[in-house]
């Protein structure tokens, strides 16, 4: 083929008719002899190299190889096609030495050896409680336990979810303790009768949250907070975590299921509160102007009362530092008191070791002139009954100052 190829480039630069007569005379001399006999001239100008190869067209070569076109090599392979290596390699995932990044800082392969493994149970209650106890930065968490500071967040919040379900065993009202024992306890410390609560509202400040509402939790102090509502006697008894901080007292126990449980009687005994709640037949709250005797020691003694809840703020914010200032989102914050409240009252009850408690000022909040008729008249027959000396025989009633009968009286007085 390339022989006719060289053929038909040397005839296009032939210039006479005559040689090309003479060109396609050799041609057909070769293929019918397989040789060139006397080749033509070429023509001035043209190339100096022979038109036609001397090498013959067909080469000697057989066209069929001796090679067997069959292997003789078997089709099947003798090696197997499962490998006897095992498929995980006995190596760890991590070196454990550490990598070198430049030759000035290396990397610690210690914390990724970390991440591979998963926490275990134990681990990840104490992680949670050290959070509790310190309100520290995750991060310095982190550093402490060798882990980054997604596992911490994570570690933290299944315990406050854990302990958010087990609220309904042990934050009850109106105790763990049975009734009587909780008016005998509120009874000896001013002889105020029939109590079987005291309540207040807290603020616990958390980091200014984004989005519309971030005005909602602006409390009074200019300070962003969630409150939460506490009925206690150092236990706590009842808590409302879901309110912001903008929100007043008295609207947060108005809304609550604890006010229509005493609305509907559920309740045999009566509950203290300061200025900043509205005096109800069941809720005793100070005398807006007290006179000197009687009233003044009715405020005396429900002021005295009423501090064990001021101090039981203070021993849950001395106990679980984190309360002093939450760098989480308001709905987690929530939740993180939630969890707080269940770990004091497990303290409580297992009698734990308390810290050292810093004494939280009252907070003065502007007084709700709003008192129900009822709880204005249950006040003065409670002054009558057990603050005012000689005044017994014209109610008519034999009045026990023990606190395990004095309900009974008050309750006779207010529905008289």
């Amino acid at each position: 083929m390339t022989e006719e190829l060289a053929l038909m480039g040397a005839l296009r630069h032939l210039r006479c008719l005559e040689h090309r007569k003479e060109l396609m005379e050799a041609v057909l001399q070769f293929y019918c002899e397989g040789q060139i006999v006397n080749p033509p001239t070429p023509v001035k100008g043209s190339c100096s190299r022979p038109l036609v190869s001397s090498r013959p067209l067909v080469s000697s070569r057989p066209l069929v190889s001796s090679r067997p076109m069959v292997s003789s090599r078997p089709l099947v392979s003798s090696r197997p096609l499962v490998s006897s290596r095992p498929l995980v390699s006995s190596r760890p995932l991590v070196s454990s030495r550490p990598l070198v990044v430049c030759s000035k800082y290396t990397l610690d392969t210690s914390v990724m050896l970390q991440l591979v493994r998963a926490l275990t149970t134990a681990q990840t209650v104490c992680i949670a409680l050290r959070f509790f106890a310190s309100g520290t930065f995750l991060y310095t968490i982190g550093d402490a336990e060798n882990l980054v500071k997604s596992a911490v967040c994570r570690a933290i919040r299944k315990v406050y979810l854990a302990l958010k379900h087990l609220l309904g065993g042990f934050v009850v009202f109106p105790s763990h303790l049975t009734p009587q024992v909780v008016k005998q306890n509120f009874y000896a410390i001013a002889g105020f009768p029939n109590v079987i609560g005291a309540i207040d509202c807290t603020h616990i400040p958390i980091k200014a949250p984004t989005g519309t509402n971030e005005g909602d939790f602006v409390n009074r102090k200019a300070v962003h907070s969630a409150g939460k509502l506490l009925l206690d006697l150092c236990h706590i008894t009842n808590v409302e975590a879901k309110w912001p901080g903008s929100v007043h007292d008295s609207r947060i126990f108005r809304e609550s299921h604890l006010c229509t449980s005493f609305e509907r009687g559920d309740y045999d005994g009566l509950l203290l509160g300061d200025r900043g709640y509205a005096c109800r037949q069941y809720f005793m709250t100070p005398f807006p102007d007290p006179n000197p005797g009687p009233q003044t020691h009715f405020n005396a003694a429900l002021s005295k009362t009423r501090a064990r809840i001021e101090m039981t703020f203070g021993l849950l914010k001395a106990r679980f530092q984190c309360l002093k200032g939450l760098r989480v989102a308001p709905d987690r914050a929530c939740n993180v008191i939630v969890a707080c409240a269940v770990l004091h009252n497990i303290a409580t009850i297992r009698k734990e070791r308390t810290p050292v408690v810093e004494v939280q000022p009252d907070d003065h909040l502007q007084p709700v002139h709003l008192d129900q008729p009822s709880g204005r008249a249950a006040r003065h027959r409670i002054v009558e009954l057990f603050w005012f000396s000689g005044n017994n025989s014209s109610v008519g009633l034999s009045v026990d100052v023990d606190p395990c009968n004095s309900h009974i009286a008050v309750r006779n007085m207010i529905g008289a």
